[in-house]
């Protein structure tokens, strides 16, 4: 699994979330030694997607300080194995 797909599957297995999240998580879960670009970051989240270990979700952790234009994602049963 490429260390990318693996740092977001990481990030998203205690709860949905945005893109941008997602990006912090990982920074913030490797002190800074991972920063993720957007190309990297959407790319990756693109073929998650599409390999079923990730979908989006509409669930809103957070629904007050949310805005419409995010998609927020969450792991699949199939992405929570591969985690494992």
């Amino acid at each position: 699994m490429p260390p990318a797909s693996f740092h977001i599957l990481l990030a998203l297995a205690g709860r949905p979330q945005h893109g941008l999240g997602i990006a912090h998580e990982i920074e913030s879960r490797t002190e800074g030694r991972v920063v993720m670009g957007p190309g990297t970051l959407y790319g990756t989240i693109r073929k998650l997607v599409d390999a079923d270990w990730i979908a989006e979700t509409t669930e809103r952790p957070h629904p007050r300080d949310d805005d419409p234009r995010r998609r927020y994602y969450c792991l699949t049963s199939t992405g929570d194995a591969a985690l494992r």
